[in-house]
């Protein structure tokens, strides 16, 4: 009697810690950029160029944690969480090299044209944010450190404003329903499902001496299924004996 139809866990949000400790180091990049400013841009040096490039690391770190493609019920997301780092790094380290040289940009353009990724990104938000990496790991190579702060802490404030967006697609059920009485009550079945906003389908009726009927339902969230039962089952008033619901997996799954 007790309804079966259950909710999915509730996505974690952003750890804290991953909060604060992201926007101080977007903040020491604005600070960075505003003490040395145009130095940072030109200077050059082995180290210097190291730093960038474990500033991209950790830009493509931070990102990634936001836009963290295991929480979203997937297998295997530890490739695409890596290739989004090293992507953020390869364009830092693109800039590194390519520096002020139109020849190097157009060598690198046509190195980049060559390669062919073998993975297919299912999701089209990924391969944007792969994008968005680049970018942000250009800004760092160039030594725009005020500009790839600004921008990690306005891309990442982004992908958590999408990721607590979204559209909310009623959940799909069998609703099977048993009764003793010489019909179904249909109208009573028909006036509980609507007043609890429920879309139901007929699928199966039989009739005898235990009367079935199933129905493919569309539950909204907040609807509670025990109650839907108990409001259905009506002390037995109208012959329900038994509620049973059964989730269905999304589409696609």
């Amino acid at each position: 009697m007790a309804g079966l139809l259950t909710t999915s866990a509730t996505e974690p949000s952003v750890h804290p810690r991953t909060v604060a400790g992201g926007i101080v180091f977007c903040g020491a990049l604005v600070w960075a950029d505003h003490v040395w400013g145009a130095a940072t841009t030109a200077a050059q040096g082995p180290w210097l160029e190291v730093a960038k490039l474990g500033i991209a690391a950790l830009i493509g770190g931070l990102v990634t944690s936001v836009h963290h493609p295991a929480r979203r019920g997937r297998k295997s997301t530890q490739p695409i969480a890596h290739a989004q780092i090293l992507f953020c790094v390869a364009g830092a380290l693109m800039m590194i090299i390519i520096g002020d040289s139109l020849a190097r940009a157009f060598g690198a353009v046509g190195i980049a044209s060559i390669v062919r990724f073998r993975t297919a990104l299912k999701d089209p938000k990924d391969a944007t944010v792969l994008f968005l990496l680049i970018g942000l790991g250009m800004s760092a190579g160039r030594g725009i450190l005020g500009v790839a702060g600004l921008g990690t802490l306005f891309v990442c404030g982004l992908l958590w404003v999408l990721d607590h967006v979204k559209e909310e697609k009623p959940q799909e059920a069998m609703l099977e329903i048993r009764t003793t009485a010489p019909s179904v009550p249909a109208a009573h079945i028909q006036q509980v499902l609507g007043a609890n906003h429920l879309r139901a389908d007929p699928r199966e009726m039989e009739r005898g001496a235990e009367g079935r009927v199933r129905y493919h339902v569309f539950v909204d969230h907040g609807v509670t299924p025990d109650d839907v039962s108990a409001q259905l089952i009506d002390g037995g008033r109208h012959g329900i004996t038994s509620v049973k619901w059964e989730m269905l997996k999304p589409r696609g799954e």
